[in-house]
């Protein structure tokens, strides 16, 4: 899972609140095996496309990437991990 992100002010406004979120499943994350890394490299997210919508999370399953922006998608994702768990635990 990569989290971009960018000191940049237009994008700033929504980067603590998302990776506040995330390091409190960050726990959970180790227990299905993902690892996150933030990023604030610029060229790795013109690579793809994510210029206009900082912070975003790629997820990666199978090596497919997903696009997860805004606080909903972040839910989204800690739904999808919580649900995973269940299945597994």
């Amino acid at each position: 899972m990569l989290l971009f992100v960018s000191t940049d002010r237009r994008h700033a406004e929504n980067t603590p609140f998302t990776i506040e979120l995330l390091e409190t499943i960050d726990d959970d994350l180790d227990k299905v095996e993902a690892h996150l890394v933030k990023t604030s490299d610029l060229s790795a997210a013109e690579e793809y496309g994510l210029l206009e919508s900082i912070p975003t999370i790629v997820f990666f399953e199978n090596g497919i990437p997903s696009l997860y922006n805004g606080k909903e998608a972040i839910f989204r994702i800690i739904i999808f991990i919580n649900s995973f768990l269940k299945a597994e635990f």
